[in-house]
């Protein structure tokens, strides 16, 4: 549910309304004479409130930075990077790509062992370097399996099986955009193929296929923010989670 309320007597529209939203930001920051940042976190997701939303927000940002930056983020990559840079799209050369490093594991263990004691639940630094190793250090998926065992050891503290427990239950959690973003790799044909491979860590190349199939399906999966090159020839999964779950898929 998207909803917009504004203090006052308003009578404008809908539409009216969210055209005002968009600009906001920087009407106030022009008012006051200073500069400000807008960051649209998940941007990507309007695409599913609405199909609209997206042309909106471009037809009101591309006129709205007298006084403000916009930064749009997300964690499905490969979306983000299909808006922004696709000539099809809307947001075409809104803004620019730039790739955020991960944190370290060193820099996560900080971040959650800090939360976990500002909250007052138990956690030992040999649970926070298991959660940090079970998600490979991607966020969303770091961030998941820290609220399951959040909630776990808020009903039982001393609970035997809280970390195993919440890792499951994230798992489970994460089987439906899983599925959702294994779906959309069904095309161009040998994507699936391909994806299983670096999955299991095998050859990418050979066994009858085409160097250009091949390279066609290395391509999609890169643009979909699926995998990352680590080397000559070499990949890797962004999300090591995901990984996990192809190679469980096209193992059974």
């Amino acid at each position: 549910d998207l909803s917009l309320a504004f203090y006052g007597c308003w009578h404008d529209s809908t539409p009216r309304l969210l055209t005002r939203a968009f600009g906001l930001a920087d009407d106030l920051a022009s008012q006051k004479d200073k500069r400000c940042v807008v960051v649209y976190d998940e941007f990507q997701w309007l695409n599913r409130v609405s199909p609209t939303l997206i042309a909106r927000a471009r037809a009101e940002i591309q006129h709205r930075m007298t006084n403000t930056a916009y930064v749009f983020m997300g964690s499905e990559v490969g979306l983000l990077n299909e808006l922004f840079k696709s000539e099809k799209r809307m947001p075409f050369r809104l803004a620019s790509p730039m790739p955020l490093p991960l944190p370290s594991p060193a820099d996560w263990h900080v971040y959650i062992a800090g939360r976990f004691e500002a909250l007052r639940v138990s956690v030992s630094d040999s649970d926070v370097d298991d959660l940090i190793e079970f998600a490979g250090c991607h966020p969303r998926d770091l961030m998941e399996v820290c609220e399951q065992l959040l909630v776990l050891r808020k009903i039982s503290p001393s609970s035997p099986g809280a970390i195993e427990l919440a890792k499951v239950r994230t798992l489970e959690g994460l089987r439906a955009p899983f599925e959702e973003i294994w779906k959309r790799l069904e095309r161009p044909k040998g994507t699936w193929t391909t994806a299983a491979r670096i999955a299991r860590r095998q050859a990418i190349y050979g066994r009858g296929r085409s160097r250009e199939t091949t390279a066609r399906t290395i391509e999609k999966l890169e643009r979909e923010g699926v995998i990352h090159k680590t080397g000559r020839g070499s990949y890797e999964f962004t999300e090591p989670l995901f990984g996990a779950y192809v190679r469980d898929l096209t193992t059974r």
